[in-house]
């Protein structure tokens, strides 16, 4: 794949303070907070890897909040406060925690840091409930992946340019760049389509494989429909806007 998208090396603190607003939060002892009695089953919780217990308001609602003590993975587990007293069940499950929560508009973002490389959940909030809209990975690489789910189950993928904020982050479109690239079912030469895209058409790139060799796309044809295939990263460019 020839490039014409220069890539940008940002700042991983830049991702996680241009854009947010955090919440203000209020230390906890590990038996009462903001007045009221933490249940046991927090209490165990805690005294399992979460070093820090604060209340916060996020977005209208109160909360416990109990964080690890991690350098740069600061994962919280979260306990909504109403009705004079603490639910004992966190508004998201404990496999699924929200590290280093910041707050856009009606979205509360949880970011943190794998392998090296930032990803970005976002959060729906409506009164107490909590939905995970989509998960951009990968943020500072130079293209970004966006996973959307419905119901906690990804439905479908998109590659997106690499802004720091997630809400101006747009689609990646591509260019043939050879006479005939020939399009695929799978990320496989051997498993080609009978159909291809000649020098010049432009179509959407949805995702990647894992070395990047090939991509996939989605192309309108001149009915209006659109084809979803997949393409050698050698037979185009990316489209600089």
């Amino acid at each position: 794949m020839k490039s014409s998208m220069s890539k940008r090396t940002i700042l991983a603190l830049f991702f996680l303070t241009s854009f947010k607003i955090f919440a203000n939060e209020n230390l906890c002892s590990k038996d009462y907070c903001d007045g009221f009695t933490v249940p046991d089953n927090i209490k165990t919780i805690i005294n399992n890897g979460y070093g820090k217990t604060t209340s916060a308001i996020i977005l209208g609602e109160k909360y416990l909040i109990a964080t690890t003590n991690s350098d740069i993975n600061k994962c919280s587990l979260i306990f909504l406060i109403k009705d004079n007293e603490i639910k004992e069940t966190p508004v998201l499950p404990e496999k699924n925690p929200i590290c280093n929560y910041s707050i856009n508009k009606n979205n509360v973002i949880s970011s943190w840091k794998d392998e090296g490389k930032w990803n970005e959940d976002i959060y729906q909030v409506s009164g107490e409930k909590w939905t995970l809209m989509f998960r951009d990975t990968c943020v500072g690489c130079g293209i970004v992946k966006r996973t959307y789910f419905k119901e906690g189950v990804a439905t479908e993928t998109v590659l997106l340019k690499d802004e720091s904020t997630y809400t101006e982050r747009t689609p990646v479109f591509g260019t043939v760049s050879v006479d005939k690239a020939v399009l695929l079912n799978s990320p496989k030469m051997t498993d080609r389509k009978n159909s291809y895209l000649i020098a010049g058409e432009h179509f959407k790139l949805l995702d990647m494989n894992d070395n990047g060799e090939f991509y996939k796309i989605s192309y309108q044809m001149k009915s209006g429909k659109y084809l979803t295939a997949w393409i050698n990263s050698d037979d185009f460019s990316l489209d600089e806007q």
